[in-house]
């Protein structure tokens, strides 16, 4: 059993200390790595040769003075940093990445980072990355109404993992990993495992979408081990007090079989309910 919580995460310098927001952990190394591989790719059909990442620092450099020092960019194509977002106080990178490649910077904020991660995610916001999708994509999934309304679609969720089937594209994966992320919610097994099926046939797309065929197959490895299981959600739990928002965790299960079990929730429940605690988890808070 583990317990996933909403405390701020960092790794190798990823998004720097302290810093919140949607910084995912997991997949932060692969949107660093992917902000790189398509820049390298822009540079390399503009001028006709393969960029060094010092070449990356003069084009597109992360402070204003002495550019050719900064190691912003190797640091990028190492996974082990993200620029500051356009709107920050030192988001030069992207500003001028946005100006002069806009198709590239789009990367940094595309959905499937957020949902292809560990972290936790309620149904509002699986659906607000829903609407970051393509817009025939979003369009089947999340609908809008009159007077800025909106209205996840009732649709039966098999006929949306049909359609997204047909969506061979980076936003048709995406798609199928945010039925995926809801299911858990949902505690539905068929959609879960439906939708994982179609999502490894379509890993294809990667290659061409991340701008590199390595950087692709590493990803593709990532998501079929992220989503080898569902997780199995306790509705409406959570450890910590409840007034502490800061303490307060979902309560998650992932069975050590690595199969789905229908019955997973009941014989958690009962467990938890009774005041006893699975072995692994006694384990962890010794």
């Amino acid at each position: 059993m583990s317990s996933v919580g909403t405390q701020t995460t960092t790794l190798g310098g990823i998004g720097g200390a302290k810093r919140k927001s949607n910084r995912c952990v997991d997949t932060d190394p692969f949107r660093a790595r992917t902000l790189y591989a398509l820049a390298a790719l822009w540079y390399e059909a503009g001028l006709g040769i393969k960029p060094r990442p010092v070449d990356l620092n003069r084009a597109f450099p992360a402070t204003p003075g002495n550019p050719q020092k900064s190691g912003v960019w190797n640091r990028l194509r190492r996974g082990q940093t993200l620029p500051r977002r356009a709107g920050a106080p030192q988001g030069a990178l992207m500003l001028s990445l946005m100006d002069a490649a806009p198709k590239v910077a789009q990367s940094y904020d595309w959905p499937i980072w957020r949902l292809a991660s560990s972290q936790p995610l309620e149904r509002h916001e699986i659906h607000g990355l829903m609407l970051g999708l393509p817009a025939g994509i979003e369009h089947m999934l999340v609908g809008r109404c009159p007077g800025d309304r909106f209205l996840r679609w009732p649709t039966h969720r098999a006929l949306e993992v049909l359609w997204m089937s047909r969506e061979h594209s980076l936003g048709g994966l995406s798609a199928l990993v945010a039925l995926m992320r809801e299911a858990e919610l949902d505690q539905d097994v068929l959609t879960f495992v439906e939708a994982r099926a179609e999502m490894i046939r379509m890993l294809s797309v990667l290659a061409a979408a991340l701008g590199s065929a390595v950087l692709g197959d590493e990803f593709a490895q990532f998501l079929k081990g992220r989503f080898a299981t569902m997780v199995h959600i306790v509705p409406g739990a959570y450890q910590g007090h409840p007034a502490k928002v800061a303490r307060a965790e979902r309560v998650e299960i992932a069975l050590s079989t690595g199969a789905p079990r229908l019955d997973a929730r009941a014989e958690f429940e009962s467990l938890w309910k009774k005041g006893e605690v699975p072995p692994d988890e006694r384990e962890r808070r010794d």
